[in-house]
């Protein structure tokens, strides 16, 4: 009886927990003015860089207006930093999903890159 007793209050007090769960709200992916930054390194020879990604213009890609990202290689023993058109990238913000067209692979077509809205 008492067993059966505990089961139950546990069982309670878990569909309370369970039915007040709620998911993150959606904050769509930045597009204007984001920044990212990445440390590289290779351990032999040793070699570090710092990558840094920016979206910085837009452009119309398969009927579809894109914001490009570039990357800026800094290396450390030099003054040069090296620019290059790395991606563009473009958001559905009504299917909570962003696209990408991948330049450093020379990819014509976009892929699926993040997909805010799929249930597990």
């Amino acid at each position: 009886m008492k067993k059966t007793l505990l089961l139950a209050i546990i069982g309670f007090f878990w569909l309370q927990i369970a039915s007040n769960l709620q998911a993150q709200e959606y904050i769509p992916f930045p597009m204007l003015d984001a920044t990212w930054t990445e440390q590289n390194e290779i351990y032999e020879p040793l070699q570090t860089w710092t990558s840094l990604y920016k979206t910085e213009t837009d452009t119309l890609l398969l009927n579809s207006t894109y914001s490009n990202i570039y990357e800026y290689y800094i290396h450390p023993n030099t003054f040069d930093t090296i620019r290059e058109l790395y991606a563009s990238i473009r958001q559905d913000t009504a299917g909570k999903k962003v696209y990408v067209i991948r330049h450093y692979f020379s990819e014509k077509q976009e892929r699926l890159l993040l997909d805010f809205d799929v249930n597990v």
